[in-house]
C-alpha cells in the first residue's frame, strides 16, 4: 500500500491519498473524496500515462522516491485542438511533422484516417502513441490528451509484398498501383496524385462500375476481386 501526492494539473491543488494498492483503488479514492468521476480522470507518473487499472502502483519505476502523480481531467468531447504529429517511416531517418484540427471527442481511428488523407499511409501501417503509450484505435482522443497542444507519434510499418494491383484508367490509359486490400481510397488517391506530380487543389474523383469510391473506405470494401479495373473520372480543379 502506497501514499501518493496528487496534484490537480489545472489549479495547482495537491492532494494526499493513503494506502492504494493500484491505480483503480486510486481512481476510485479520487472519486471519493474530490468527486471527480472515474472515467474522467488520467492520471499520470512522471512521463508515463498510467492507463491500466490494475497496474500495482508499488511496480512503479522510482515510487519510493518519487510519490506524486498529476490529475488530468478530460476534455469535452466538442473541444476543438490542434494536433502535432510527428511521422516515423517507414524508413530510417524518413520523419515528416504536421498539425491536424482534431475534435476531443473523435476517435483514434479517425485521426489515423486525417492522416491516411494527408500522407498516403493506410490506418493499418500506423501506430500512434503518446507519452509512450499506443493509442486504441476505438478510443476517444480525450482518453490521451493532457496538455492544449497535443503531440502525437505514428510510426509507419514498412510495407509488405503486396497481393492486389489496382488499375487506374484515365483517356484509354492504364496506371498500376500494387496494394493492399486493407489500403484506403485515400492511400489510392495519394499514389495517383503522387505518380502525375498533381497539385494539392486539382480536385478529382474515382469511381468503379458507376459507384464513386469514398477516401476512408478500403479496397475490400468495394470488391474482393484482385486486379480491379478503377475508372478515373477528372473533375474541374480548383482555382
Amino acid at each position: 500500500m502506497e501514499n501518493i501526492v496528487v496534484e490537480f494539473n489545472q489549479s495547482g491543488e495537491r492532494h494526499v491519498i493513503q494506502e492504494v494498492e493500484t491505480i483503480g483503488d486510486m481512481k476510485n479514492r479520487i472519486k471519493e473524496e474530490c468527486k471527480i468521476e472515474v472515467n474522467e480522470q488520467i492520471l499520470q507518473y512522471q512521463e508515463y500515462l498510467m492507463l491500466d487499472n490494475d497496474k500495482k502502483i508499488a511496480s512503479l519505476l522510482d515510487i519510493k522516491s518519487h510519490k506524486k502523480m498529476t490529475l488530468h481531467i478530460k476534455k469535452a468531447h466538442q473541444t476543438e485542438v490542434q494536433v502535432d504529429i510527428i511521422c516515423k517511416g517507414p524508413y530510417e531517418g524518413n520523419v515528416e511533422e504536421l498539425t491536424i484540427p482534431a475534435f476531443c471527442g473523435q476517435t483514434v481511428l479517425t485521426l489515423k484516417q486525417q492522416i491516411n488523407k494527408k500522407l498516403g499511409f493506410g490506418p493499418f501501417r500506423q501506430t500512434l502513441t503518446t507519452c509512450r503509450k499506443v493509442m486504441n484505435d476505438t478510443d476517444f482522443l480525450r482518453d490521451y490528451i493532457v496538455t492544449d497542444r497535443p503531440t502525437f507519434i505514428v510510426t509507419i510499418a514498412k510495407e509488405g509484398i503486396p497481393k492486389n494491383f489496382v488499375f487506374i484508367e484515365s483517356k484509354n490509359k492504364q496506371d498500376c498501383f500494387p496494394l493492399a486490400k486493407e489500403d484506403t481510397i485515400y492511400t489510392l488517391e495519394h499514389r495517383y496524385r503522387e505518380k502525375h506530380k498533381l497539385a494539392p487543389d486539382y480536385n478529382f474523383v474515382l469511381t468503379w462500375q458507376g459507384q464513386m469510391l469514398s477516401g476512408p473506405k478500403t479496397l475490400r470494401d468495394y470488391t474482393n476481386k484482385d486486379n480491379a479495373v478503377i475508372e478515373f473520372s477528372e473533375v474541374n480543379s480548383i482555382t
